[in-house]
């Protein structure tokens, strides 16, 4: 995992963007505290509808 100032992060946010692309996570510090990190996004599928749907109820929400 990668850390990076806030600045740092602002100043290199297209080159972050690629880092993340390719599955690696981020953190970014402000102060030497991190508040925030960045992280691929889980790719959905069919089958996570499909799972997520069985365990609901006829009717439910």
């Amino acid at each position: 995992m990668r850390t990076v100032t806030a600045s740092e992060g602002a100043e290199r946010f297209w080159e972050l963007l690629d880092v993340v692309e390719n599955g690696e996570r981020v953190t970014i510090t402000r102060d030497q505290v991190a508040i925030a990190e960045m992280r691929p996004v889980r790719r959905r599928t069919g089958a996570d509808l499909r799972d997520a749907l069985e365990g609901s109820e006829p009717g439910a929400g």
